[in-house]
C-alpha cells in the first residue's frame, strides 16, 4: 500500500481487512491492529469494520526518517523515495516520516477503536494481548449465558422420566398381549 511520496492509502488498507473479515476464513473474535505513521494519501476515513480495531501510532510528530535492518540478512539502512535503502543519513531522497496523531485518532474514535501512540506508549503490545485476553472471557461468558437462557437442563429430567415411563408401560403391555 505505500506511495513512496505520499504516504499509506489506510482507506485501502481497511477495504482489504473488511474483506478478509467478511470471508469465511476469520471466525468468531477479530481485532484489526494497524501499525502506521497515520501519513495517508488522501486523509480520508475509512468505512466501518466488523471487528475490534487498534491502532499503534508509529513515530514521532516533529518525523525522521525510516530506518529499516532486515535481522535475518543483516542489510540494514534508511529507506529512500525510490524503495532502496542508504547508509547516508543526509542522503537528498530519504523518505521522512511523521506522525499523523490526530488523523488515527479520528479514526480509532469513529470505529470505537484504541488508539496507541507507541512513542508516548511503548507498551502497546500489552494492550494488544489485553484485547486479546477480554474476547476470549467474553466468548466464554456468552456461552455461559446461552447455556442458561435455552435452560434445556431444566426439560432433561422429565424427559427422561416419561422415557422411562414409555418404555416400562410397553413392556408391561408388550407382555401381557403376548
Amino acid at each position: 500500500f505505500p506511495s513512496h511520496d505520499t504516504g499509506t492509502n489506510i482507506k485501502k488498507a481497511f477495504e482489504k481487512a473488511d474483506e478478509l473479515l467478511k470471508s469465511s476464513k476469520v471466525y468468531r473474535n477479530r481485532i484489526v491492529v494497524l501499525a502506521t505513521d497515520g501519513e495517508d494519501t488522501r486523509e480520508s476515513i475509512p468505512s466501518d469494520i466488523p471487528a475490534s480495531l487498534i491502532i499503534l501510532g508509529i513515530g514521532d510528530t516533529d518525523g525522521s526518517f525510516i530506518r529499516y535492518k532486515d535481522e535475518t540478512t543483516g542489510l540494514s539502512g534508511f529507506v529512500t523515495k525510490e524503495g532502496k535503502l542508504s547508509g547516508n543519513p543526509s542522503d537528498p531522497l530519504l523518505i521522512k516520516s511523521a506522525l499523523n496523531d490526530d488523523y488515527l485518532k479520528k479514526i480509532a474514535s469513529k470505529m470505537g477503536g484504541e488508539f496507541i501512540n507507541l512513542n508516548t506508549n511503548p507498551g502497546g503490545a500489552d494492550a494488544i494481548i489485553s484485547k486479546v485476553g477480554e474476547m476470549d472471557k467474553n466468548s466464554e461468558t456468552i456461552l455461559k449465558d446461552i447455556s442458561r437462557r435455552d435452560g434445556y437442563q431444566y426439560l432433561l429430567f422429565p424427559a427422561l422420566v416419561f422415557l422411562l415411563m414409555d418404555i416400562m408401560v410397553l413392556e408391561i403391555y408388550g407382555k401381557r398381549a403376548g
